[in-house]
């Protein structure tokens, strides 16, 4: 884009703004969802033709050490053509709900969220979904920080748990009735109801004139991955 300007003194005013943008504390912490979905947009904005995506770019963006997989999974999503050796894909089937899919199946099985899952719901086998009053409990023992004021963060309680199934429940009939299945849980986790840290706490409220040794420093976990960000494999073994 060209933006045309009166004088240095707005183009700087201009660049600065969009720097505040940018770098806005908030667009640094995201739910999973929304880094997942601006990756897609990533991919889309990085194609130059207007019709079509470049399978190159995907791979580049995704996981550029495991081509033959990421051509496999778009395929099991439904985005590429089995018996097509194109190097695009149309614009239209690359909607985010298809993308997502293809997420889905690079990361494949996720064994750390069916162990919560199965947890929750009492290791009932037979049974594929939670109960309203497992998540509830879930939510309660679990998500909530139990050092919050009960009047300004009131406990989760059916209702307010039936809204966040109808959310992200995947299955209009488990809908209805009230249930989660994993595909629906995994959806939540990846949500921003489910947020790490409260947003408000974010920007800097305490006093920052205290020696460096008085404050807990934020680090990266970056260094634990030995491959692409997406499907990397994490390990400690370098420390």
């Amino acid at each position: 884009a060209v933006v045309s300007t009166q004088s240095t003194g707005d183009c700087k005013m201009f660049v600065n703004d969009l720097f505040v943008i940018c770098h806005h504390f908030l667009n640094s912490n995201l739910s999973q969802m929304d880094f997942v979905r601006k990756m897609h947009k990533r991919i889309l904005l990085s194609s130059k033709d207007d019709k079509h995506v470049s399978i190159k770019e995907i791979i580049k963006l995704t996981a550029k050490d495991e081509k033959k997989k990421v051509i496999e999974c778009l395929k099991t999503a439904g985005l590429k053509s089995i018996d097509k050796k194109n190097d695009h894909l149309n614009k239209d089937k690359f909607t985010f709900e298809n993308f997502y899919k293809f997420y889905k199946e690079m990361l494949q099985d996720r064994p750390e969220i069916v162990k919560v899952f199965d947890e929750i719901k009492a290791g009932n086998s037979r049974r594929n979904y939670i109960t309203v009053d497992q998540m509830v409990e879930f939510l309660n023992k679990f998500q909530r920080d139990p050092r919050l004021n009960e009047i300004l963060f009131p406990h989760h309680n059916r209702d307010g748990t039936k809204k966040l199934i109808q959310s992200y429940e995947c299955d209009k009939s488990k809908q209805k009735i009230g249930q989660l299945t994993l595909d629906g849980f995994t959806n939540y986790l990846m949500s921003p109801d489910n947020l790490p840290v409260n947003i408000f706490n974010l920007p800097v409220f305490q006093s920052m004139n205290d020696p460096l040794s008085h404050y807990f420093i934020n680090s990266s976990l970056i260094p634990y991955l030995t491959g692409d960000q997406l499907s990397g494999i994490s390990t400690v073994e370098m420390y």
